[in-house]
């Protein structure tokens, strides 16, 4: 974290100091061990104090980093917050008859991949020649094609691939059996109509 303090050419570093609490006395900036990583600068026109979130004396305080200083003798703190780093966006899929196809935006190396098979872990690259996965490294990320035979078993009629890279996540996919063709019923043999020939009777004179 950087502390710039503008007009400052008159107040050297000496000035400022490290409040160490009560129970000791403020430590000058001056007086720190370089182990400690902070960095002072002080030019005509300004003050400049860089201090590392590892550095000495900088307490983490729920979601901020915390150095707390003394400026001619007044109580002053430094104060960044902690940046987390941002969920990563679930995977894209593409459900099949025969398997699924699953994109991630994992920057990482495949082989750092594992899968979940039969409730063990197991590395990607490994899995894949037996379970007949196909991986494709991509430059923004890593596409699957996952065939659901013969590793993915059909629970409650959805298949299920658990993978771990940057983050965990689950994808299913139902069941998209081949739909069988509707058979064509030839239409029932109806008796026509029938043409009633009058018999041709004798007559006796």
């Amino acid at each position: 974290m950087k502390l710039q303090i503008q007009g400052a050419a008159s107040t050297p570093g000496s000035l400022f100091c490290v409040d160490r609490g009560s129970n000791l006395s403020p430590l000058p900036l001056s007086n720190l061990p370089q182990s400690c990583g902070y960095t002072i600068r002080s030019t005509r026109r300004d003050f400049v104090l860089v201090a590392p979130y590892d550095g000495c004396f900088v307490a983490h305080e729920e979601d901020s980093y915390v150095l707390p200083l003394r400026w001619c003798g007044l109580p002053v703190r430094m104060s960044c917050p902690v940046m987390k780093p941002s969920a990563p966006n679930p995977p894209m899929v593409t459900c099949h008859s025969e398997g699924m196809v699953v994109k991630t935006d994992w920057m990482i190396s495949a082989a750092k991949i594992i899968v979940k098979l039969n409730d063990v872990w197991e590395p990607l690259l490994s899995a894949s020649a037996k379970c007949g996965f196909v991986i494709v490294v991509l430059p923004d990320g890593v596409a699957i094609s996952a065939r659901y035979a013969p590793c993915l078993k059909k629970r409650d009629g959805l298949y299920t691939l658990e993978l771990y890279g940057d983050g965990e996540t689950k994808i299913s996919c139902p069941s998209l059996s081949a739909t069988e063709p509707e058979l064509t019923k030839s239409p029932p043999n109806y008796p026509g109509p029938q043409t009633e020939v009058p018999s041709k009777g004798i007559l006796n004179l």
